[in-house]
């Protein structure tokens, strides 16, 4: 048999089925503590219409993802519904763009040492808060600030970072601004998701500790290295609904454009609290497909795309397939929707609670926290 004079014929490898199997094995970062997540941080705000607007984590994603914790780590599979939380583990893509995203943090944070502007960073970051209910257990978020650094070298002020590295046409508008037909400029905003993490870190550092002034909110473009920043800032003001004193959200020195407040985020952590410790299943936040009288609504006020548009002038509802982007990248979507095309909701009527549970006044918050 004639040897082929092709070497990479003579020692076949294949490069990136080699490391995906590598990335796969890794040992996951699991935590042996249960806790909330900063990542997890939602809100339920005022839209400019007068009403409730959700944003950021959903509380159903948050209960699976706590309770499948509990079951790897204290073997807590009993539940009211005798769940076996399923999640949908990550591809070698996905983990790729993790890994991606890590480097780009450790790049910024080696600049700000460059920059004789560091301070710390992975700034461990633990908050309990108190429960006001008896046998509820005290509520724990943990997590890091990316960064910390200096206003300037020779300033002692200290100004907390949060970074993200973002790629994909709808996200990069949404951070970096852009135009429409007509041109019509829109201008810069953060990411939903990503604000109220850096509320929660400004919330408990800035307001609570007064270890530092304000946070920035910063994104570097995995695709052509565009950077923009954004600063938080949390105005003590009367909340007309609540009659005291709440910190509204002010991103580049302008309201945000819902009325949000700090607190509003820690009654949303507070609720998903009570939930997990009362084995109850919460309604979700987000549809995989909107209904057809939502889809309408998108239609008469504009927002649907062309496509779409032309197929609701036709009453063509029933075949526009569209929905909220955070059902469709929830690990945890097999547990909320049937596996097939149809995505039929997963109800579970012995856990399931209706509408949304406050049940903490935060306004004791600022007595009782601890670092």
């Amino acid at each position: 048999m004639t040897e082929s004079k092709f070497l990479s014929e003579v020692y076949p490898f294949n490069f990136w089925e080699t490391l995906d199997k590598s990335i796969l094995e890794q040992p996951p970062r699991t935590s042996t503590e249960v806790s909330l997540h900063p990542s997890e941080a939602s809100a339920l705000a005022i839209g400019e219409d007068g009403g409730y607007v959700s944003l950021g984590a959903c509380l159903r994603k948050t209960w699976f993802r706590n309770k499948l914790q509990r079951q790897m780590i204290n073997n807590e599979f009993a539940t009211k519904q005798n769940l076996v939380i399923d999640k949908q583990e990550f591809t070698p893509q996905e983990l790729w763009k993790f890994k991606i995203s890590s480097y780009t943090e450790n790049a910024i944070t080696d600049e700000a040492k460059r920059a004789m502007v560091y301070s710390e960073n992975s700034r461990k970051f633990r908050w309990y808060i108190p429960s006001l209910h008896q046998n509820l257990p005290d509520a724990l978020i943990s997590g890091e600030v990316d960064l910390v650094t200096y206003q300037s070298p020779e300033s002692g002020v200290k100004v907390g970072v949060e970074i993200k590295s973002i790629t994909g046409f709808k996200g990069m508008k949404q951070v970096f601004g852009h135009r429409k037909k007509g041109g019509i400029y829109v201008p810069p905003e953060p990411k939903e998701d990503n604000l109220l993490q850096t509320v929660l870190y400004a919330y408990f550092f800035c307001v609570l500790q007064q270890e530092m002034a304000y946070f920035k909110l910063v994104y570097l473009s995995r695709e052509n290295g565009s950077r923009v920043e954004f600063d938080i800032d949390l105005i003590p003001e009367v909340s007309v609904s609540l009659g005291r004193v709440q910190h509204r959200v002010y991103v580049n020195k302008k309201p945000y454009k819902y009325t949000l407040y700090a607190e509003d985020i820690l009654r949303r952590y507070m609720s998903a609290h009570k939930f997990i410790h009362l084995d109850l299943i919460p309604p979700r936040d987000y549809d995989f497909f909107y209904s057809e009288e939502k889809i309408k609504e998108l239609y008469e006020s504009g927002s649907l795309n062309k496509t779409d548009s032309e197929k609701a002038s036709k009453d063509k509802f029933s075949q526009i397939k569209i929905g909220d982007w955070q059902c469709r990248y929830c690990p945890f979507s097999n547990m909320c929707y049937s596996a097939d095309a149809k995505k039929t909701p997963i109800e579970y009527p012995d856990g399931k609670v209706q509408g949304e549970i406050i049940y903490q006044d935060v306004s004791e918050v600022e007595e009782t926290t601890e670092e």
